[in-house]
């Protein structure tokens, strides 16, 4: 078991650069496999999440090699093996293999996902849709057992935007002899990339609007080379931090376009920064206005920011409001904030923060991955030493969070306990 070690307080210069999309990439490497093929993804980030889907990949019988951020994967000998092991249920994103594998055999066996216990997160979405293109869906003792029964020209209408449900469908459906149409789809910049890289292969994907997907299957894609985006949400927690504590703090590999409700929030607080090509500048300043915000899809506020902006909250005058609109149980951190001096009451899916409450140093337990964000952040601007543990969560999706903090003047270390 690991421990971060954080001495707060301090003022942070220089520069943090941000890593590739963590959720791009776990999406991307079950789609390299339809290629059948040699695909390069570019900008993969180094962190445990991505190594946990490399070894479903060794289960497969699909080459790798994964060396500074590039990852080259050979799929040209890939088996249709049951991927009933108790470490895949450990990986959300484990799920797009379903969609994955239907499209290349017709059928798969799998363990259903897990992930950070952050609420409710069945996925009848993925399941309902496949019935809809066809497919037969059983499940028992927590295993899927899925097969093509009649391939079906359909339209799918998700009740949700959901990430997961539309890459997964959009999965399935590439390869097929039919034309799906997909309606009300996740218009996430992560959905995006996945669509572009699969057209990059010679998949014929149309959109139509803002939310709707025409997909015409393709039965042969081609391998490509591919350069995976930022990722948005450590490019946020970072700036969330450096309003904070910045001190002529700059983040490098920002998309403004992908953070506008992130930016519109801080331009609420009045925090100091400017924008040039992709780097943010960031100056403390004197934060004066609470904020209100609501959780929803893409291109409003992400629930993934959700946790790390309560800390802002806890420095701003009067009372922030967030609605947790996507997770309902997306609080744990909540209870370790209380524990260092905020001031934070939860009524059903609202959280009420009332600032101005100086944070003191305690001891804390990340007990998910963006919860472990909002921690690091606490600790760096409260006085005082803190530890954190339940660094395995951090590690999911902060590449080189250590050393990346360190080098702008953070006295933070990590130790074995």
């Amino acid at each position: 078991m690991k421990k971060i070690i954080i001495n707060g307080g301090k003022r942070l210069s220089g520069k943090i650069k941000i890593d590739g999309s963590k959720n791009a990439a776990l999406a991307l490497i079950p789609a390299s496999l339809l290629t059948k093929d040699v695909v390069t993804l570019e900008n993969v980030p180094d962190i445990s999440d991505i190594h946990e889907m490399l070894d479903i990949l060794n289960i497969l019988n699909v080459s790798y090699e994964f060396i500074d951020n590039k990852l080259t994967i050979d799929s040209s000998r890939i088996i249709n093996t049951p991927l009933i092991k108790k470490n895949i249920e450990k990986i959300r994103a484990s799920y797009y293999f379903m969609g994955a594998l239907l499209s290349l055999f017709q059928n798969v066996q799998i363990i259903a996902p897990g992930g950070c216990k952050i609420g409710n997160r069945p996925i009848n979405y993925h399941l309902n849709g496949f019935r809809k293109m066809g497919i037969n869906v059983n499940e028992m003792d927590n295993v899927f057992n899925m097969s093509y029964v009649i391939l079906n020209n359909t339209t799918i209408k998700l009740p949700f935007p959901s990430v997961g449900a539309t890459i997964n469908l959009v999965l399935a459906a590439v390869k097929s002899d039919n034309i799906i149409i997909i309606d009300n789809i996740s218009c996430e910049p992560e959905v995006n990339q996945v669509i572009d890289f699969l057209k990059s292969c010679g998949a014929r994907i149309k959109k139509i609007g803002h939310n709707t997907l025409i997909i015409i299957g393709t039965a042969k894609l081609k391998g490509t080379t591919f350069k995976v985006m930022n990722d948005r949400i450590e490019a946020g927690t970072y700036c969330i931090l450096a309003a904070l504590l910045g001190d002529n703090l700059l983040i490098e590999g920002i998309n403004k376009d992908h953070l506008n409700s992130l930016f519109t929030i801080l331009d609420k607080v009045n925090a100091d920064y400017f924008i040039k090509d992709n780097i943010a500048y960031f100056n403390k300043s004197n934060l004066n206005n609470p904020f209100e915000i609501e959780t929803s899809p893409f291109p409003l506020f992400p629930t993934d920011l959700q946790q790390p902006i309560c800390v802002l909250g806890s420095f701003l005058p009067g009372q922030s409001i967030i609605y947790e609109n996507i997770y309902e149980d997306r609080i744990a951190h909540i209870k370790e904030l209380n524990k260092m001096g905020a001031d934070i009451k939860i009524f059903q899916n609202k959280i009420i923060i009332n600032g101005r409450t100086p944070l003191f140093s305690n001891k804390l337990k990340a007990k998910d991955l963006r919860g472990g964000a909002a921690l690091i952040i606490a600790a760096l601007s409260a006085k005082g030493t803190s530890l954190i543990e339940g660094v395995n969560y951090i590690e999911r999706g902060y590449p080189n969070i250590i050393q990346k903090l360190s080098n702008v003047g953070a006295d933070i270390k990590m130790e074995d306990s």
